[in-house]
């Protein structure tokens, strides 16, 4: 999920984030997902009734840390759309928040920089993955195989490979044999356990995944292929 900037209601940007939190409504207090925050708010995708000047309690866990304070807040927003939830602005200071926020935002734009090539026939591994890969801010080519993946992946703007290594490419060749031959830049191959005792090709700068993937593990091998180790990606509590 890239940035998304501010606009004429909202002053400050908001990150694209995956952290946990509560939300205190008189004595009833609900957990959610929270993929949106900003240094003074964040929005949750919910469909539960909330409604505008509301005024909540938020809880926000955010990585790293030990205690997470309880915030006021003001409901400012209620969509219903497909993508609908709730934006609720927080009162008052909360100086880890801050941190985190400005952290997170310099990450996301390092990963917007970067080009990544998928090559997944798999329809529910290619949604999976390309729902990690968005969420944390890098842009994203999609193929299921074919001799058009592996002409994309011969330009120079892709920074990274990623998806089975068995997938047909050009002359019908498993994508992980092709990629030994021709593709130089750093790949991450998913795979089945089942290919454990196979003779799989190996580069430099590859790493193997197995399925299922194990989320931490993804980010911290882009993180390390791509970032060389720096970026920190939020993870949910």
């Amino acid at each position: 999920m890239a940035v998304n900037e501010s606009g004429d209601s909202r002053r400050r940007p908001r990150y694209g984030v995956e952290v946990r939190v509560q939300i205190m409504r008189g004595d009833k207090t609900q957990t959610y997902v929270c993929r949106d925050v900003s240094e003074h708010g964040l929005f949750v995708h919910t469909d539960d009734p909330f409604e505008n000047g509301e005024s909540v309690q938020v809880r926000i866990f955010l990585p790293g840390t030990a205690v997470a304070p309880v915030l006021k807040g003001e409901v400012v927003r209620v969509s219903q759309h497909d993508e609908g939830g709730v934006a609720i602005r927080l009162q008052g200071e909360d100086t880890e928040l801050e941190q985190f926020a400005r952290q997170h935002g310099a990450d996301i734009l390092r990963r917007g920089e970067k080009r990544l090539v998928l090559v997944e026939p798999d329809a529910d591994a290619r949604f999976f993955l390309r729902t990690v890969l968005g969420i944390d801010g890098y842009k994203v080519e999609i193929f299921e195989g074919g001799a058009s993946a592996s002409e994309r992946l011969l330009q120079p703007e892709v920074d990274l490979l990623i998806g089975d290594p068995l997938a047909r490419v050009a002359d019908d060749e498993p994508l992980a044999e092709w990629a030994s031959q021709h593709f130089t830049k750093p790949v991450i191959f998913v795979f089945a356990g089942e290919m454990l005792g196979e003779d799989m090709p190996a580069g430099r700068n590859w790493r193997y995944l197995e399925e299922p993937v194990d989320i931490g593990a993804l980010r911290d091998a882009l993180d390390q292929l791509l970032l060389g180790g720096r970026g920190e990606t939020a993870e949910v509590g």
